[in-house]
Order: structure tokens, then sequence, then C-alpha cells
């Protein structure tokens, strides 16, 4: 009996940085071939790696084509806003936490809040991580439900606070194609982290 398949973690964007003086407006993503594909969810990560208010709110787009090659027929499936317009919050590690520790000692606790998703980012990007915010001792301590996957330096690394994930249902029949933009407000906004993925359900084989 054939049975359905399901395609974990196809890349659209890898983790990546833009910043405020970026001259590149918009951020173009893989094109993923969905053709055999029946069903899928795209998630999307934002975070910054900036302290201050954000003023200029950046947007997703995800797009569909129903060819199987060129850019006449690109469209638009859904749009997805940050919406966090607030200061962000921003702390550096007081001290080196190694992989595995959920309790992260820091100096103040100020712009962060229980629930709270935030980046924790390291100056080499491929050691910094998402993580969810599970209680705080006021200017002691932040403690996330997960703990740290990489070892995070108090030179290295800062969390950052109000990080957004959004997951994206998709019914892929009839769609050939598929790409994210990631929109940086004519290079106006903060600086930002982003990444992408999808998996999807495949047809039957």
């Amino acid at each position: 009996m054939s049975s359905p398949r399901k395609t974990v973690g196809t890349v659209l964007f890898a983790m990546t940085e833009l910043t405020n003086a970026a001259t590149l407006d918009v951020a173009v993503s893989a094109e993923i071939d969905v053709a055999k594909k029946d069903y899928g969810m795209v998630y999307l990560h934002h975070g910054f790696f900036e302290g201050g208010s954000n003023a200029n709110p950046q947007k997703w787009l995800i797009q569909i084509s129903g060819q199987t090659s060129g850019n006449a027929d690109w469209m638009t499936y859904q749009e997805v806003n940050i919406t966090f317009s607030g200061t962000v919050g921003d702390e550096g590690f007081d001290a080196n936490e190694d992989a595995g520790v959920k309790v992260i000692a820091v100096g103040d606790t100020t712009g962060f809040a229980h629930a709270d998703s935030v980046l924790v980012h390291h100056t080499e990007l491929t050691s910094s991580e998402w993580a969810t915010v599970a209680e705080l001792v006021s200017n002691t301590t932040i403690t996330l439900v997960d703990a740290l996957t990489t070892d995070q330096t108090s030179a290295t690394s800062t969390l950052f606070g109000s990080a957004q994930h959004n997951a994206i249902p998709m019914d892929l029949r009839g769609i050939n194609r598929l790409r994210v933009l990631y929109y940086n407000n004519l290079g106006a906004a903060m600086d930002s982290v982003i990444e992408a993925t999808m998996t999807t359900l495949d047809q039957y084989s």
C-alpha cells in the first residue's frame, strides 16, 4: 500500500543577518519546486539584533507560481507583517554559559517578559539560536524554556527580545513553485536576523 512522505526542514532562508545599512531592500529566498507536494507549513523566524525602537515595520511575502519556470506569474499567497513596533530589549550575557544551560545571568531584564520569544545572538551567526523566556528574576537572571544548544559567552552573546515566529499552513495542490520575500523597509528598519524553512506532505508514492 502506498503511503505519504513528509519532507522536513527544506531551507528557504538559512539564518541571515540584514542590517539597516543594507542597500538591498528586499531579500529573495531560494525557489522551491512543490509540484509533487500536496500540503505544507512555512516557518518564518524574525529577530532584532539591535536595541532601540522599531519605527519601520518589516514584512514577509510568501509567493507562489503556477508555472515551472520564468518570473511572469509570481503572486503573493500571504503577507505576514512584523508586528512589533516598540523598544527592543537587549542585554549581554554577564557570564559564559555553556550549551545545556537554561538560566542566563544578566544585569538588566528591562524589555523582557515571561513567554517572550528571544534571539540569542552570537557574533558568529551559526552559533545564534531562538529561545523562549520561562521566567525572570528582575535584573539578575533570565531563564529559558529550553537549554542553550550552543556555547555562549559574555564577549560574544546578547539576548534580544521581541522575536516573532509564524507558521503558515498551505495547500500546495495546483502550485508548482514557492518562494519567500523579506522586506527590510527600504533599508530603514532595525538590524534583523531572519530564517525560513518549510515542511511538506508529499504526494503518495
